[in-house]
């Protein structure tokens, strides 16, 4: 089992010391919040397999009926990159295509529509699988230009978990990420006026047990878009999964 504290031995120096001091809390948690997302995404990726819920308040949506739609149960495969969620929406992903069923809106014979990544729509559908993947990793949910603010022990579901209070500065996330990250907080820093909060619970086997981030109202294109809490649960670290991908047969080509 990995830790997310680190012990130093009576020869360290007084320097490095000092330096564990700033990164581990009293239990030898880190403060520092680029190594707590790289060790739990080090344990997540051990694995392979992860159960989740992702629930949505407010953000865009809030009023509307598709705002049911945005609740999820998930199966992810972290080994083969394969996630399927089932909700008022049914969506299977793999690294060739995302496969989407609505109710109503396909036919009977092929439900499901797809879009395959090299397609002229698969910007859309890598947007959407963007979404979903990001909640199984922890270093976009907890990017650098975070700061962990607090940091103490919780129960919850009757376990014993490290709790650690985020704050995210989408200015910073700016100028010390890269890629995907810095692209997303770029948007966020241009239409956001103030910080994203993340509370990050972190079970005995340094696995994240659930993530609760609250992020504030925003303007795009002119529109007021009220603030959003996003819920996700993780369960059966390891466990089975059934990712199954609809037969051709089923499918329309989108």
């Amino acid at each position: 089992m990995s830790t997310l504290g680190a012990c130093g031995s009576p020869s360290q120096s007084a320097s490095e010391d000092g330096d564990n001091a700033q990164q581990s809390g009293e239990n030898g948690q880190f403060r520092d919040v680029t190594k707590l997302a790289s060790q739990a995404s080090s344990t997540m990726d051990a694995k392979e397999t992860v159960r989740m819920t992702i629930e949505v308040d407010g953000g865009a949506l809030q009023g509307s009926p598709l705002a049911e739609t945005q609740n999820q149960s998930c199966q992810l495969d972290i080994t083969n990159t394969r996630m399927a969620c089932e909700g008022a929406t049914s969506t299977v992903m793999t690294e060739d295509a995302i496969y989407s069923k609505v109710p109503e809106m396909g036919s009977t014979e092929k439900p499901w529509k797809k879009i395959s990544m090299n397609s002229s729509s698969a910007s859309g559908g890598m947007n959407q699988m963007g979404q979903f993947q990001q909640f199984s990793d922890i270093e976009s949910m907890l990017p650098p230009g975070s700061e962990i603010t607090d940091e103490s022990t919780a129960e919850l579901d009757g376990e014993q978990t490290t709790k650690y209070e985020v704050v995210t500065d989408p200015n910073k996330v700016v100028k010390q990420a890269d890629g995907d990250v810095k692209s997303r907080y770029g948007a966020l820093a241009e239409n956001m006026d103030g910080n994203v909060r993340t509370t990050l619970w972190v079970d005995s086997e340094d696995l994240p047990a659930k993530v609760e981030t609250v992020s504030p109202p925003m303007t795009m294109m002119g529109q007021e878009i009220p603030e959003s809490t996003v819920t996700v649960t993780y369960s059966d670290w390891g466990a089975p999964v059934d990712i199954t991908v609809p037969p051709e047969n089923k499918v329309n080509e989108f």
